[in-house]
């Protein structure tokens, strides 16, 4: 590869690092986390040039530094990766100046936001497990810990000697954390933490915010520094909230009300991989959205007034189409089945 190639690729890499602080403080989708986790793997030479981007960062002192002339920038970086970073860096116009400079401005950013940290910064330790709709698969990660992935979910992990991160970024997993005092693991969903040691316990994530339901052990529940404020969880709780949570308890996090701890029986925390989704007071988007990813049914609420009727029972998946049938004498909707999707619309214009 030839010198220009090099160039061009750091500045790929700074381009990254821009991107993905523009997506530690905003709440945008984490897609950009899965095609900059692609863009490393396509190459193990991209992969070198984000360390090496960091690298500059790490050459000066804080923020102040990076944001300095040339000439306050070290004269002989300290190793050879840094130098092989620099060379073309020095040539170029300000241009480049910005895009080291950025470097550290992200990365100062990026380490404000813990859920995130582990993946952006070790990128070749980071995996991503995904499911269809109407799918499940459970995965044996290498600590000994098992996660059995519903359908529709994704979570990305980055576990190493020092701690054990991870990210549902979207539907429902439930964890059997091998115990390790020494690295809690720590599950970031919905703009929330849940931290345990060993335990098991299920999170679901929604459009309307997450539940967690423990099956064993204790979990801590908070809002970690760098949380989305406008996410539909954190927008209803205290700053820097911790709730803690013990087997035999349920608790939901919504953006229409407080915190909602409810008691259930340890052993339907993990019913969905037995064909029983249970809900307890949930809006009825959350339910249908939920069932959405479990069958591959596409369900959807036509009226806005509709996904916030309460609803609390069993949905068996061998019986949706009951389920379906039976929800006007619940509620005053009326159910479209089309070949593509089902349709619930208040039947009153007024629910």
């Amino acid at each position: 590869m030839n010198t220009l190639d090099d160039d061009l690729r750091f500045e790929q890499a700074c381009d990254w690092l821009l991107r993905l602080r523009e997506e530690s403080t905003s709440s945008a989708s984490s897609e950009l986390v899965m095609e900059w986790l692609e863009w490393c793997r396509e190459d193990p030479a991209n992969g070198r040039a984000f360390e090496r981007a960091r690298e500059i960062w790490m050459l000066t002192d804080g923020i102040e530094s990076a944001a300095a002339p040339a000439a306050a920038m070290p004269a002989a970086p300290p190793d050879r990766a840094c130098a092989e970073a620099s060379v073309g860096w020095r040539k170029k116009s300000s241009r480049w100046l910005a895009l080291a400079a950025a470097a550290a401005v992200a990365a100062i950013a990026l380490m404000a936001a813990p859920e995130w940290r582990r993946l952006y910064f070790t990128p070749a330790s980071a995996e991503i497990y995904a499911t269809e709709a109407g799918q499940s698969r459970v995965v044996r990660l290498p600590d000994g810990s098992t996660v059995a992935l519903a359908g529709g979910s994704r979570l990305l992990t980055a576990l190493d000697g020092r701690s054990r991160a991870l990210l549902l970024d979207r539907g429902q997993a439930y964890f059997e954390v091998a115990r390790d005092p020494s690295r809690p693991f720590v599950v970031t969903a919905g703009g929330m933490r849940v931290t345990a040691v060993g335990t098991a316990f299920d999170v679901r994530t929604s459009n309307s915010g997450m539940v967690v339901s423990v099956a064993e052990g204790i979990v801590d529940i908070d809002d970690p520094a760098g949380a989305d404020p406008h996410s539909a969880v954190t927008a209803r709780l205290p700053e820097r909230i911790t709730l803690r949570a013990q087997a035999g308890q349920k608790v939901a996090l919504n953006r229409s009300e407080p915190p909602q701890v409810t008691p259930i029986d340890p052993a339907t925390a993990a019913s969905w991989q037995d064909g029983r989704l249970i809900f307890i007071r949930e809006p009825l988007s959350a339910v249908l959205d939920s069932i959405t990813r479990h069958t591959g049914r596409r369900l959807v609420i036509a009226d806005p007034a509709v996904g916030e009727l309460r609803y609390t029972g069993t949905v068996f998946q061998s019986q949706l189409q009951d389920w379906l049938r039976g929800l006007p004498t619940v509620f005053q909707v009326r159910v479209e089945d089309h070949a593509d999707e089902v349709v619930i619309a208040s039947a009153t214009g007024n629910p």
